[in-house]
């Protein structure tokens, strides 16, 4: 899929863009009792890896976005992003066990444990540099008090996922 080349689809692109800047630049909660501050900047950044992914193949039936072994953080997704759009269909968030297969999944999140084994066409975000060098594509990680993350190449291809060049930019640091 290319990107849009209208004005408003380059108006939404810079919108885009601009979304994902300030998740850079926001500042990551230090205190236990921000967990769920730090649960909002880190869907944030779910729902834009989704925006700058390329998936191969297309998404008509809608948008699995699952999140393994973690309830709360399912439901709060569902408040937050459930029901938006990409690409004209809506995002649905479903809340599944990390031993499950990530069945119909285009992105499995899990914060707990290693990389889970998934089909080709399934963006595995986790926790950490240590998550992406296991073959997890987008480890999230937090330095200076702010949400950065990692993003392994050669597992996005082996996943026949393709990142824009804007999300690799905003990655601290692109392992090949």
């Amino acid at each position: 899929m290319s990107p849009p080349h209208s004005a408003s689809g380059r108006r939404s692109l810079f919108l885009l863009v601009l979304s994902l800047l300030l998740c850079v630049l926001l500042p990551a909660p230090a205190q236990a009792s921000d967990r769920e501050a730090l649960a909002r900047i880190k869907l944030a950044y779910l729902y834009n890896f989704i925006k700058f992914t390329y998936w191969p193949s297309d998404l008509t039936a809608g948008f699995r976005l699952c999140i393994a072994d973690d309830p709360a953080l399912a439901a709060l997704a569902e408040q937050q992003i459930a029901g938006r759009k990409l690409r004209g269909q809506p995002v649905v968030v479903v809340a599944v066990a990390a031993s499950d297969a990530a069945e119909g999944c285009q992105l499995l999140y899990s914060e707990h444990g290693e990389h889970p084994r998934t089909d080709a066409g399934v963006l595995t975000v986790g926790e950490g540099r240590d998550f992406v060098e296991q073959g997890g594509m987008i480890g999230f990680v937090v330095v200076q008090d702010r949400v950065r993350f990692y993003i392994r190449l050669d597992a996005l291809r082996q996943a026949r996922l393709r990142a824009d060049a804007q999300l690799l930019t905003a990655a601290l640091e692109v392992l090949k």
